[in-house]
């Protein structure tokens, strides 16, 4: 048994019922990394399947290689649940045993090139080989062999899966190149429009400015979590134009319980769009949004208000405007 100083908190873990151990085990691991993993090892081999997932879960924050020998022997686990969680966590260590496979496997099929341009100039393009498959020890750790999406070819599909678990800054090095320039190489691919979502996923993930904004001026990139790679004050030219791309997904990451102001900007275009399309949101997601008005907005929710445009979907926007101004008002009084 592994003791450590005698705390309130440490007593929570040895008598506490499940829900609080859990949280205990999740609030150490944002603290004291090393001692949450040796938490869970004294703890594992007492609990049941749901259990031992639930508490292995808490570990999704500081990942790191001094995680990978519990994460290692669990692959053994009774439960596939357990299983698939700690080859999940495997996969994002970089550096860990199953990481680097994955890199070898993309460095074995990527490469740069220099073509030559109208016989003059040289010109950099990425190479992808079609013909050089994963060894099936690699294809067990959740890689598909086949593409669940149709049109989507077999071999992209395949390092597609493993590039979204690979840092772009540590690809850049092995190619040579620098971070923006390998974004641009993969999206002036032919077939680029196959990797984007999982491109995306790299970027996201390991907060990758470069990568982010190249592809967020890519139309047909829809995942908003690419902003959370850029400064707070960049990313409000990209919050106008998920408006028009995925409304809900946008109102989904703004909205947050400390009901944080929106820009007075984006305000208005959240509300213009809402005029037009009354229907994209819900009652109670109306009600939310107007917590995270500025009150100068109140002026362009009167003119929605008194707009005398009597079809259904007006009336039903009207209603919306009376209610959030009333709780915009409400807030203003609290403080």
């Amino acid at each position: 048994r592994i003791f450590f100083e005698e705390s309130e908190e440490d007593n929570t873990w040895e008598t506490g019922n499940f829900e609080s151990r859990k949280i205990f085990l999740k609030n150490i691991r944002r603290t004291d990394p090393a001692k949450a993993i040796e938490l869970l090892k004294q703890a594992l081999p007492t609990e049941n399947a749901a259990n031992r997932l639930a508490l292995l879960e808490q570990l999704d924050t500081h990942l790191s290689l001094a995680d990978e020998p519990l994460l290692q022997s669990l692959l053994k686990d009774k439960s596939q649940k357990v299983k698939e969680t700690a080859l999940k966590f495997l996969r994002k260590i970089q550096g860990s045993f199953l990481n680097e496979s994955y890199l070898a496997y993309i460095l074995a099929v990527v490469s740069i090139q220099e073509e030559r341009h109208l016989l003059i100039t040289k010109k950099k393009v990425l190479i992808i080989k079609k013909d050089v498959l994963p060894d099936e020890d690699l294809l067990k750790t959740g890689i598909d062999k086949v593409s669940s999406d149709k049109g989507v070819p077999d071999h992209i599909y395949i390092i597609g899966q493993m590039l979204q678990y690979i840092d772009p800054t540590i690809l850049a090095q092995h190619l040579a190149v620098t971070e923006p320039d390998l974004i641009q190489l993969f999206l002036r691919h032919p077939e680029s429009k196959y990797l984007l979502s999982f491109l995306a996923v790299s970027a996201s993930v390991f907060k990758n400015k470069s990568w982010a904004f190249a592809l967020l001026n890519r139309p047909e990139v829809n995942n908003i979590n690419l902003l959370d790679a850029l400064p707070e004050a960049e990313r409000v030219p990209f919050y106008e134009q998920f408006i028009d791309r995925n409304l809900q997904q946008l109102l989904t990451y703004l909205l947050d319980d400390n009901y944080t102001l929106l820009p007075l900007a984006l305000s208005g275009s959240l509300l213009l769009h809402l005029s037009k399309n009354p229907y994209l949101i819900t009652q109670p997601v109306y009600q939310r949004l107007a917590l995270h008005l500025p009150t100068q907005v109140l002026p362009q929710l009167k003119r929605y208000a008194e707009d005398t445009n009597d079809e259904y979907q007006h009336r039903y926007f009207k209603t919306q405007t009376f209610e959030m101004m009333r709780l915009i008002d409400i807030k203003n009084n609290l403080h």
